[in-house]
């Protein structure tokens, strides 16, 4: 990993250091039920590879990552792997900017949409990592070395959409030969996507609509207003670099087109996480005189109190997470009691055996909000292997049936939602130990009375538990 002329040589490791020591934090705090059902997402994918199919193509998101998921899904399906490779990509998003300068990979390193994103299940991190190779290509591209661009950019455009998109932007960039060359190239790897793209753009009427105020509102909560003081020098650094526009102002109204066309979900800012890296390099461009060094100057403090801000928030994070883990669960109880391993002779049904729990950990806000932390799932731990099981007929990627999972021989359910397919699972199973990670008396409670006929067990220290026995069959 060198850097360029007029970055020091060591920038890159730099800011890889910072951004792991940022990133890596979030994985403990990211092991939840959003991390458990994301990684149904790419099911559709996992059914194509062992039916020998070509992979679907799901709204913005193109099979690659869902690929790579698949392959982790038949080959090691350990929650630890899809958390740990987000955060590296993530990371390696920040070094690769880092190699056209140090502040505009400490921007990366530190933003706070970044790190919201950082070790989620899903293809972000991944594009933002395929996104920031492409800026960094651009150079060498400019002088006629342009086919290592054009291979990126083809593997951010299987990656997601806004990614493509971006590259295909910066392509554009480039001297008129170099340009055709590179676009030609990225079209023709590319084609195989465009029936998906057209079908996702065809069909993209199901997002809700879009309201500013909601949408600012959440913006100013979740990531604050600092970013706003780098953008003086992002301004200037337009001077100095005015190619990166293309996909600085690009990328924002192609996003807003697809929501429009209700494609891209409004209400959602994992897209952020892409519009931000050319924006980042305009920031870290630098200059002379004045002005520039006070824009400058704003671009440090930017820096220093989104990195304070940064490892304050984790520390407390982290330190609810161990505090709470001290505390007895109903898991712990549901975990200790269900004993016997799942078997099943011929296809599922009733008439399998082995014993169940189904985890209730209710969503109090959107799941794109990324600052809650779910401790009692922490005691299934992501780094052993939880190979995903059907004991009933049912589409494993719905998300009403829980996503079970075999966790040490019994089968795990895990939901956010009080729903009626629990009645399902309880159905298939001898036993099932349902655990609701709230009080009796809320309002997942109150639900789960109604629909099970009885009130569940508080258990000393967290939680709520119903032990459901089916009658044996004769």
């Amino acid at each position: 990993m060198s850097a360029p002329p007029g970055s020091p040589r060591w920038a890159p490791w730099l800011v890889l250091a910072l951004a792991l020591a940022l990133r890596l934090p979030r994985i403990p705090a990211r092991w939840g039920a959003t991390a458990w059902l994301y990684a149904a997402y790419p099911w559709e994918t996992v059914q194509a590879l062992r039916a020998g199919q070509l992979p679907p193509f799901t709204g913005l998101h193109p099979p690659l990552w869902p690929l790579l998921h698949a392959w982790s899904e038949q080959w090691a399906p350990i929650p630890l792997l899809w958390l740990s490779a987000s955060a590296l990509c993530s990371a390696a998003a920040a070094a690769l900017v880092a190699r056209h300068g140090l502040a505009a990979g400490l921007l990366v390193a530190t933003s706070p949409v970044a790190l919201a994103y950082a070790a989620e299940v899903n293809d972000y991190p991944l594009a933002a990592a395929l996104f920031a190779l492409v800026l960094v290509l651009r150079p060498a591209a400019a002088t006629g070395r342009w086919w290592p661009l054009a291979l990126a950019g083809a593997l951010a455009g299987w990656t997601h959409a806004l990614a493509g998109l971006g590259a295909g932007l910066v392509a554009l960039t480039l001297p008129w030969r170099w340009s055709v060359r590179t676009l030609a190239t990225m079209g023709a790897l590319a084609l195989p996507l465009l029936p998906g793209a057209l079908d996702a753009v065809g069909t993209g009427t199901v997002q809700p609509p879009f309201k500013a105020a909601l949408v600012a509102g959440d913006l100013s909560d979740r990531f604050g207003l600092l970013w706003l003081l780098a953008l003086p020098a992002a301004l200037l650094g337009a001077r100095r670099s005015p190619w990166l526009l293309l996909p600085g102002l690009g990328l924002p109204l192609a996003l807003g087109l697809l929501v429009a066309l209700g494609v891209a979900a409004p209400h959602q800012f994992p897209y952020l996480v892409l519009i931000g890296l050319p924006w980042a390099l305009l920031a870290g461009q630098g200059g002379e005189g004045r002005l520039a060094r006070l824009a400058s100057a704003l671009v440090g403090c930017t820096i220093l109190l989104h990195g304070g801000v940064a490892l304050l928030g984790q520390a407390r994070a982290l330190a609810s997470l161990a505090r709470q883990l001290q505390a007895p669960h109903a898991l712990d109880l549901a975990l200790a009691e269900a004993v016997t391993p799942w078997a099943c002779d011929g296809p599922p049904s009733p008439a399998c055996s082995g014993d169940a729990v189904y985890l209730l950990l209710p969503r109090r806000v959107d799941d794109d909000d990324k600052r809650t932390v779910q401790p009692a799932l922490w005691r299934v731990r992501p780094w052993r292997r939880l190979p995903a099981v059907v004991p009933y007929a049912f589409d494993w990627g719905d998300h009403r049936h829980g996503q079970p999972r075999l966790h040490q021989g019994r089968v795990l359910y895990v939901e956010d939602h009080v729903r009626p397919q629990v009645t399902e699972a309880a159905a298939a199973h001898r036993r099932l130990w349902l655990v609701l990670d709230a009080p009796a008396d809320s309002g997942e409670g109150r639900a789960l009375a109604d629909l099970l006929g009885r009130p569940g067990e508080a258990v000393a220290g967290q939680g709520t538990l119903w032990r459901l026995e089916r009658a044996p069959q004769r």
